[in-house]
């Protein structure tokens, strides 16, 4: 059995990388529990599972500079459907998981005098939280089109969905623009389909999404392609799939 350490942790709220802010963080998952003990039971209470549920909390160490943390989780405080991912390493294939969020407490100011200026956050899953890997890191910046590395992620029976969420941590250059899809093929990757359609992000807009596709779909690995276009355009992004 491998043991691990926490290290090189993602964790990407919106178009946000909160992990180098962050001094822990939890995401927690749940079942109801629901009582289908009858009279005719031997006295044992009888139990099947309910609606799932998911939060998260973190605590931050602040940065009030423009666009910094403190301004973008305040301006996703109450905003449902925040696209939110966690991956357990920065790289290609590290396993992670992809959720719609609703932030319902920010703490932008904490500490004692003389420490550390803190921050915190917390909030619950809307809808799935599925579980999958990072396809597409944002460690490297992309200044042109291209493709990512295709990972076996699986094939959706009839019942699941492929859950993606994209977030852009930066863009530049004049008018940049990013055009994301979420394509499947079988192993070789000689016929893309594209899956998931991304709405085109660009310095200012669209750059954090959350989207989903329903199976069945007998494709087992999936990748990412992105078009790039304007003037000296620069973007680091991440996404994340999963399968729920």
């Amino acid at each position: 059995m491998a043991v691990y350490y926490n290290k090189d942790i993602r964790w990407y709220v919106g178009a946000m990388s909160v992990a180098c802010h962050a001094k822990s963080a939890t995401l927690s998952s749940s079942c109801e529990a629901l009582d289908t003990t009858a009279l005719c039971d031997d006295g044992w209470v009888e139990l099947i599972g309910g609606n799932k549920s998911g939060t998260f909390d973190m605590s931050l160490m602040s940065d009030v500079a423009d666009d910094g943390l403190d301004e973008r989780l305040w301006s996703y405080l109450g905003v449902a459907d925040t696209a939110q991912s966690v991956s357990n390493g920065s790289a290609d294939g590290s396993p992670g998981y992809t959720m719609k969020s609703l932030s319902t407490q920010y703490v932008p100011v904490d500490g004692p005098p003389g420490g550390l200026a803190m921050a915190s956050l917390s909030g619950t899953s809307s809808g799935a939280i599925a579980r999958g890997m990072l396809i597409h890191p944002d460690t490297t910046a992309r200044t042109s089109s291209g493709t990512g590395t295709a990972w076996q992620v699986g094939a959706l029976s009839s019942s699941q969905r492929l859950y993606a969420g994209l977030h852009v941590i930066s863009a530049s250059g004049t008018t940049p623009t990013l055009a994301v899809k979420v394509q499947s093929d079988t192993v070789g990757f000689g016929s893309a389909t594209d899956r998931i359609t991304f709405s085109t992000a660009t310095d200012v807009a669209n750059r954090e999404q959350f989207s989903s596709v329903a199976g069945a779909i007998t494709d087992d690995y999936w990748r990412v392609s992105y078009t790039i276009g304007g003037t000296t355009p620069s973007f680091q992004f991440a996404v994340i799939v999963g399968i729920g």
